[in-house]
């Protein structure tokens, strides 16, 4: 009875404990959850009866053999098939035994690698993604996760607190270790290796650096001093695999980045490095900065953590331990900002590069601004938050680095730490947040504490009287599309005659000094003014060199000198100069004509002639296709 007692105790300690971490769904990003951990799943109508109060009751406890192989298991159960999940398998055969247990598919669905069935997979995914959700912990090492997972199932499994509905599905399971248990496992259920009070102390410490109730996100900037190249894959294979990094949604304006960075040309350098001393001394620096963004394409990358551990933040107030936690993501509440790469995770993988905030961008004004321009994009501001879910923001960073995320903290409760007069101090930074994450400080009180003993003060972002944070920065040229009312955009005309809506990508062309054009779909759109269409995201001919074939907008890049390849669908269009651009108004000349020739003076045998001239400029994408059906009228009254 006492022993009985023992287990319903921990058992009752686990379900407590997972309490305090954030609860996930199949909507939830890989980026958030951690590489490696234990899962724990809850199902819609299970609860257990610890204590007076009604909790959910842990259905499902699992890990992954596999090192950094956590997230693709979540992804597995939710999306996978019978073949590559127990859970699914055991899943499907209560599904098909409800309905009815002598269902022929039943014996081959619970055959392993044996054919599933699509009408089956969908309706466990269907039950998975309504009424089950999870909660995770990290835990790195792998004999440690396999431990913990046998004492959890087996804990729960003989918990008489910890029993099935009447209504559970799991009623209908094959499996009678599944019936019994009351959980979807059916390895473990019958050990005796039982929680421990040693296991349940361990699952505190390892709840307790990410739970909801102590979560606090601390922003670092990143530093002018840098480890040089790098032993991981470069920059551009990293960004295909699109699954290393945390932040990959970034990917697109990082890249767009580093290729325009790493195309100047030396005397094009001077115009966008700036901030870099005078005279010879800038020379070098602007040079310097110049080559080494020449070569960060190819460049061999490493974890930013490792990458930026020369810097006066990074090298000296961190200590080793909190490096080391920092590098294999157990902490994972610490952010870089960069310059160049935007946000990044200590763990991401970077190349070497050399940008400061205050450089100017490839949209012509400062980096920071192109950064925050990017943070108020709606699509990358939901992103950012569905895993910004903390009570508090600390940034240890300059006003250049502050002014690029000011939009994406905005709601937050935000804290920065001014070093002594005001000064920034980045060895100061580090010092104070080595102690808070030592510490596993997250409360306002307790971080200002700490600021203080370094002779640090804290004061809080969102009051705008503050340090004069509110008037950091000018209001900021949203993107169109960040917001749900596109503006009005009247066709432009020239010597009377209305222009292609497309016109304004060919002109932003005209005006480039470059010769390669790096663009995102929504950098085309706010200088189109409207949303492309829905083939321009679904189809690589929408981009078509041809001015034939039904792609008439085509005309715009193209009679401005410059073709496209290659094509991103929905992401990235590259546009390069091929030859030289005809004039708007040699474009134009042949419509002024046909303007005139509505006059008395246009005889009736010329008016065929002016109709197809007519026809190839609405094909071309010169006039519109109204502007061409109206003087197609005026033509045609006149016979």
């Amino acid at each position: 009875m006492l022993e009985e007692e023992s287990l319903a105790d921990n058992c009752r300690a686990i379900h407590e404990i997972l309490e305090s971490l954030l609860e996930y769904t199949y909507e939830t990003p890989n980026f958030e959850l951690p590489t490696n951990g234990i899962y724990f799943f809850y199902e819609d109508g299970e609860f257990c009866t610890h204590g007076n109060e009604k909790r959910n009751r842990i259905v499902r406890i699992g890990t992954y053999r596999v090192d950094g192989n956590f997230r693709s298991r979540i992804n597995s159960h939710y999306r996978g098939n019978k073949n590559s999940s127990v859970f699914r398998k055991l899943l499907g055969g209560a599904l098909i035994g409800r309905k009815d247990p002598n269902d022929r598919r039943l014996k081959q669905w619970l055959e392993q690698d044996a054919p599933s069935f699509q009408e089956i997979e969908l309706e466990v995914t269907k039950e998975l993604k309504e009424h089950f959700s999870f909660r995770c912990i990290p835990v790195e090492d792998k004999e440690e996760r396999a431990c913990l997972e046998e004492q959890l199932i087996a804990t729960m499994a003989k918990c008489d607190k910890c029993k099935p509905s009447e209504n559970w599905l799991g009623n209908f399971a094959t499996d009678e270790l599944v019936r019994k248990s009351g959980l979807w496992n059916h390895q473990h259920v019958t050990s005796k290796n039982v929680l421990t009070g040693e296991a349940i102390e361990r699952m505190r410490e390892l709840t307790s650096k990410n739970s909801k109730e102590k979560r606090a996100l601390f922003l670092i900037p990143c530093c002018s001093k840098k480890k040089p190249n790098g032993d991981k894959s470069p920059w551009l294979e990293v960004r295909s695999l699109r699954k290393n990094n945390r932040l990959d949604f970034l990917d697109i304006y990082r890249h767009q980045m580093i290729d325009f960075y790493s195309n100047l040309t030396r005397d094009e350098a001077f115009n966008y490095y700036k901030n870099r001393n005078t005279g010879e001394t800038r020379n070098k620096k602007v040079e310097k900065a110049w080559k080494k963004n020449l070569n960060t394409p190819g460049c061999g990358t490493m974890k930013a953590i490792d990458r930026y551990s020369l810097g006066k933040l990074y090298e000296k107030p961190l200590n080793e331990d909190i490096k080391d936690q920092l590098r294999d993501g157990t902490i994972n509440n610490v952010f870089i900002v960069s310059a160049m790469m935007g946000i990044v995770h200590p763990t991401d993988l970077i190349p070497d590069y050399e940008l400061i905030m205050n450089d100017i961008s490839p949209n012509s004004d400062k980096v920071f601004d192109f950064w925050k321009n990017v943070f108020s994009i709606g699509k990358i501001r939901d992103y950012f938050g569905q895993f910004l879910q903390y009570d508090y923001v600390y940034c240890f960073m300059s006003e250049g680095y502050r002014k690029a995320v000011r939009n994406l903290l905005a709601g937050h409760e935000v804290y920065y730490i001014v070093c002594q007069n005001g000064q920034e101090n980045p060895r100061v930074w580090g010092k104070v947040l080595n102690e808070v994450l030592l510490n596993g400080f997250s409360l306002p009180d307790e971080v200002r504490k700490v600021a203080e003993t370094c002779d640090c003060k804290m004061v809080e972002l969102n009051d705008t009287k503050t340090y004069g944070y509110g008037n950091e920065s000018k209001k900021i040229r949203l993107p169109f599309n960040s917001e749900n009312v596109v503006p009005i955009q009247k066709p432009k005309e020239l010597r009377g005659v209305k222009m292609s809506k497309y016109y304004k990508i060919g002109e932003y062309l005209r005006n480039s000094q470059k010769q390669i054009e790096t663009l995102s779909y929504d950098e085309i759109e706010r200088i189109l003014g409207f949303s492309l269409p829905a083939s321009a995201y679904k189809y690589r001919a929408w981009w078509s060199r041809d001015r034939s074939g039904g792609h008439p907008h085509a005309n715009a890049w193209l009679n401005a000198g410059w073709e496209v390849s290659p094509v991103e669908l929905g992401r990235i269009i590259t546009f390069r100069r091929v030859g030289k651009a005809k004039s708007p108004e040699e474009n134009i000349s042949i419509s002024q004509g046909v303007q005139s020739s509505t006059t008395p003076e246009i005889g009736i045998e010329d008016i065929p002639e002016l109709i197809r001239k007519l026809s190839k400029l609405n094909d071309e994408g010169i006039i519109t296709k109204e502007e061409f059906e109206k003087k197609k009228k005026e033509l045609l009254d006149r016979l």
